[in-house]
């Protein structure tokens, strides 16, 4: 029982590494792209990162994922975020 909860955690920590690699990855690809202002919500925005949005300081929300994911729902995503 244990040893599957220790999984589970390092499942999870696992896939936030993962997130969050991305998220800077296409930050930096956005300031290589002339939006010299982009940086991930985490680092700019309480607000922004709650409401699912990833990069900010850009003309588009955007949100990463930086994995495979099953049953992903775009749909589902795009109504979860909010302005």
């Amino acid at each position: 029982m244990e040893e599957e909860k220790r999984k589970r955690l390092s499942i999870g920590a696992t896939n936030k590494r993962k997130g969050s690699d991305a998220e800077r990855y296409y930050a930096d690809l956005f300031r290589e792209l002339g939006f010299t202002h982009c940086i991930t919500a985490r680092l700019g925005s309480r607000i922004h990162d709650n409401a699912g949005i990833d990069l900010i300081n850009i003309p588009y929300n955007i949100q990463i994922k930086g994995g495979k994911h099953k049953n992903l729902s775009p749909g589902k995503i795009l109504l979860n975020m909010y302005s």
